[in-house]
Order: structure tokens, then sequence, then C-alpha cells
């Protein structure tokens, strides 16, 4: 089977707008997760400011990407928001 026999179940802009979510919301998790837990109890420990700072750069992104993304392949409108209607019912 070469490439050019695959059938995609998504299209490209599918995959890179769930990519676009998908990175930044496990960033801001873990680094919430280590702030919690590693920075809660003594936040004295070294390189808090830099978990700090993932943390908030990666939240701006989980808003700014999945947006450029959507506007990037804005001829996919359409099946995003079928999409979205797929996932509600």
């Amino acid at each position: 089977m070469s490439a050019s026999d695959e059938i995609l179940r998504f299209r490209r802009s599918e995959r890179q707008l769930h990519w676009a979510i998908a990175v930044p919301f496990m960033v801001s998790y873990v680094t919430a997760v280590i702030l919690v837990v590693v920075y809660n109890p003594n936040p004295a420990r070294p390189f808090r400011d830099v978990v700090s700072w993932l943390h908030r750069i990666s939240g701006i992104c989980l808003i700014a990407l999945p947006l450029w993304t959507i506007v990037r392949h804005r001829l996919d409108l359409r099946v995003y928001l079928q999409n979205i209607r797929h996932a509600w019912t």
C-alpha cells in the first residue's frame, strides 16, 4: 500500500486544529500540576518563575493557536462546526 492509497479520516486542517489545542493544553496541565505539587509547599525552590511563565505562555497559546489555525484554514469552517455539532450529540 503506497501513501497515495491511504484514506484519511480527518483533513489536514482538522489534525492541525487538534494539535493546536492538545499541545498547549497538555503543557498547561503539566505546569499547573508542577506549580501545585512542587512549588505550593515551598515557593522558594529554583525555577518556579520559569514554570510559571511556561504556564502563562501555554495559556495564551491555548487561545491563539486554535484561532490562528481556524483563520488559516477558514475554508474548512463548515467542517469544524460539523465536528462540534457531532461531538455534542
